[in-house]
């Protein structure tokens, strides 16, 4: 899968589940840890995906 198609997947996870709040959470501490990133020389797509992803129990529990 595309990393475009990824972001779009993920997006579309939270939105599908009405958390438009979450969302624009994990947006903004996606660009804030890509920058972050950026700086010290890691991986930006993984610490992008990381970011999108870090509140994701807010829909899925752990045992999904």
């Amino acid at each position: 899968m595309e990393k475009r198609d990824l972001m779009d997947t993920i997006r579309t996870v939270y939105a599908d589940h009405y958390k438009e709040h979450t969302l624009k959470h994990v947006e903004a501490v996606a660009k804030t840890a890509v920058r972050l990133a950026a700086g010290y020389e890691l991986n930006e797509e993984k610490v992008q995906l990381a970011a999108m992803l870090h509140d994701i129990s807010v829909i899925k529990s752990p045992d999904e």
